[in-house]
């Protein structure tokens, strides 16, 4: 279980942009504690209290991707312990064998072949809800630069996806309602905080008299007057009734 997580506290501080020097040195120590007895250090023992306790998702598996190790945070974001994955890989627990995600497919093809891949997945967590992680999957290797399994690192974007998706329902019923408003044969304005009129349908020179070259130039103040007092006020009562 050892070499697991030390090799995999090395990764983790390369994907976040520590030099490599340093990197290179807590895989030295790594390589030495698996070779002889001595203690590791304080240093490294600080850094697997930070991947242990950090709030992203963190886990380590062996080249099969069999599951060895979590931290908190997989718990805490996923609701899974350790007893409940270990030995079994990320796609069993986490992933929807209905409808897998394409991502998954890649992470599978990246890992047979050995090689580091960062892309976002579309995950289940134990209670059944949507969890999207960004992930950063990097292979652990041995002295001999030998495959001994991977280290995931992921990043909780579950809000912003829900975000975006309702974004783009948004978006998609303004583009209805812009539908309606321009092939309706009631006029609908536009006009920014001031009144000044910024976009209108068709219908609009039409229904206002007014040349669709003028009416640009008027305030919603303006168009209110075009109207009779009788059809103001039978309009103010349809408005507001």
């Amino acid at each position: 279980m050892q070499d697991y997580v030390w090799l995999g506290i090395a990764t983790l501080i390369s994907s976040f942009g520590i030099g490599f020097s340093l990197l290179q040195q807590i895989q030295n120590v790594f390589l030495s504690a698996n070779s002889t007895s001595s203690p590791l250090s304080q240093h490294v023992r600080n850094l697997v209290t930070i991947v242990e306790h950090t709030s992203n998702i963190a886990f380590v598996t062996d080249k099969e991707l069999r599951i060895a190790w979590v931290n908190v945070a997989f718990t805490k974001i996923t609701g899974y312990t350790l007893k409940d994955v270990e030995g079994k890989t990320p796609y069993e627990i986490l992933g929807n064998t209905s409808h897998p995600h394409p991502a998954a497919v890649s992470i599978l093809q990246a890992c047979v072949a050995g090689k580091a891949i960062r892309i976002e997945i579309l995950n289940l967590k134990k209670n059944g809800g949507d969890l999207w992680v960004d992930t950063d999957i990097q292979p652990i290797l041995d002295s001999n630069d030998q495959i001994k399994g991977f280290i995931q690192i992921g990043v909780d974007i579950t809000s912003r996806k829900q975000m975006l998706h309702r974004m783009e329902e948004q978006a998609e019923e303004l583009h209805r309602l812009a539908n309606v408003a321009r092939f309706t044969s009631n006029g609908v304005l536009i006009t920014d905080l001031t009144g000044k009129i910024q976009w209108f349908n068709p219908a609009a020179p039409i229904v206002l008299y007014k040349s669709p070259e003028t009416l640009f130039k008027y305030t919603l103040p303006d168009v209110w007057a075009c109207f009779s007092e009788v059809y103001r006020a039978a309009l103010f009562e349809a408005m507001y009734s």
